[in-house]
């Protein structure tokens, strides 16, 4: 699995890097894989269309429970450099 996860975090990187900042936000990963139910239809289905997220209404998840992993880690390390930034 390590081995997985080392070989798909470059294509995780690009993902990540490819979706605007209120995509980024918006990925809920907290709980489980779900995805923010408030985020907008329009960029919902646009996140579908790139296979980044699966299903629909509360069943709506990330595509994979590895990139929701990474994810999460991202959006930590996020938060942890806009407190060291700020004032």
């Amino acid at each position: 699995m390590e081995q997985f996860k080392a070989a798909a975090e470059p294509y995780w990187q690009e993902l990540w890097s490819d979706l605007p900042p209120t995509a980024r936000a918006s990925l809920s990963v907290k709980k489980g894989l779900a995805v923010d139910p408030t985020f907008a239809g329009h960029q919902l289905r646009n996140l579908r269309r790139k296979g980044i997220v699966q299903g629909t209404g509360k069943k709506t998840r990330l595509f994979s429970k590895g990139f929701a992993e990474w994810t999460r880690a991202m959006q930590q390390a996020t938060q942890l450099s806009r407190e060291a930034n700020s004032p």
